[in-house]
C-alpha cells in the first residue's frame, strides 16, 4: 500500500501503464498490518450515527486497522487538514513557576487522502509555515511526521469543483493506492518491497482522475 508513482505529470497528462501490485481483501490487510508497526495510518472512515442528523453517520479522516475500514466512495464530511491541525489538541502545559510545549506522538503518520485534499495542504502550509515570516510551531512538528498517500478517486460528489480549481491531478510523485472491484491496486511499490513479494504483480494504468465535476 506504499509505492511511489513516478513520472512526469503536467496539463496534457496522457493515461501511462506502470507496473504494480494487485492485493486482494486478505492481501491488503496483512499489508496494513505490517504498515502500522511503523506509521500510524490515516484515512477516511465512517462512524455510524455520529452525523449531524438523526441516525446519519459521519466520513472523516481517523486512524484505520483494516482495509475495510477505509471508506473510498464516499467524500469525507470532514478535511484531511484535522489530522496535521487537529480541532482539540493541547498547547502548553504550566504551573506557578513554568510552562513547556506539549509532546507530540513520536510515531509517523502515513495519511491516504484523494488528490483535492493533498492539493489544498499547498493552502495550508501558506498558512501555517512562513506566513509573515513566522513558521507555526505546532503545525511544522506535525507536518514533518506525516506522508501523504494518494487515493484514486475516480467518482466525485455533487458539491465537488476541484476539476474547475484544477486540484483534481497530482503532479508531485506520491505512493499511491486504488480500490476497484474489491482489490486494492498499489504502483511501483519501492519502500516496503518484502511485504509485497508474494503478490502478483500487473501492468496497471496510473490512477483514474476526476474529469468533470
Amino acid at each position: 500500500m506504499l509505492s511511489h508513482l513516478s513520472g512526469s505529470l503536467s496539463a496534457g497528462i496522457k493515461e501511462v501503464s506502470s507496473m504494480g501490485y494487485s492485493l486482494n481483501i486478505t492481501q491488503a490487510d496483512a499489508v496494513l498490518e505490517k504498515l502500522r508497526k511503523d506509521y500510524r495510518v490515516f484515512a477516511p472512515r465512517r462512524f455510524p450515527k455520529q452525523g449531524r442528523y438523526s441516525d446519519t453517520d459521519i466520513v472523516r479522516y481517523a486512524e484505520v486497522e483494516r482495509f475495510s475500514d477505509i471508506v473510498w466512495d464516499v467524500k469525507s464530511d470532514y478535511p484531511a487538514k484535522e489530522v496535521l491541525t487537529p480541532i482539540q489538541q493541547t498547547i502548553f502545559y504550566f504551573t506557578e513557576d513554568e510552562s513547556r510545549a506539549s509532546k507530540v506522538a513520536a510515531k509517523p503518520i502515513l495519511l491516504l487522502a484523494r488528490p483535492c485534499d493533498i492539493n489544498a495542504q499547498k493552502i495550508q502550509a501558506r498558512i501555517y509555515a512562513g506566513n509573515g515570516g513566522y513558521d507555526d510551531f505546532y503545525y511544522t512538528r506535525m507536518r514533518e511526521l506525516v506522508t501523504f498517500a494518494l487515493m484514486e478517486c475516480g467518482g466525485g460528489d455533487d458539491t465537488c469543483f476541484c476539476v474547475s480549481m484544477g486540484t483534481n491531478r497530482m503532479i508531485t510523485p506520491l505512493p499511491c493506492a486504488s480500490h476497484r472491484r474489491a482489490l486494492s491496486w498499489v504502483w511501483r511499490m519501492k519502500a516496503l518491497p518484502l511485504i509485497l513479494t508474494e503478490c502478483p504483480r500487473k501492468t496497471i494504468r496510473l490512477p483514474l482522475w476526476r474529469k468533470m465535476n
